[in-house]
């Protein structure tokens, strides 16, 4: 077991590898939203743009207020939890 996993941390190409996948995802996510915002009916016609340059230039700082207020709903059922 142990030279399994001194063979892991000597070869460092997984590590390229993992960071590539997680830039790539992210990159995929941020085009994905620009898309949504484009093309959505949620997301009010003159600010689609406006949008979709915020998203594009602040990406994942903006993507949880994007999905906040134009995709997030609150279900009807989480609304009469507390009832």
């Amino acid at each position: 077991m142990a030279g399994f996993v001194a063979a892991f941390f000597v070869n460092w190409d997984w590590f390229q590898l993992v960071v590539t996948a997680v830039v790539a995802g992210g990159w995929l996510i941020t085009i994905a939203f620009i898309t949504y915002a484009l093309a959505s009916f949620a997301v009010p016609k003159d600010k689609r743009g406006l949008w979709a340059a915020v998203l594009f230039l602040g990406n994942m700082l903006t993507l949880p207020f994007f999905w906040f207020w134009y995709i997030w709903r609150p279900s009807a059922s989480s609304a009469n939890r507390g009832t």
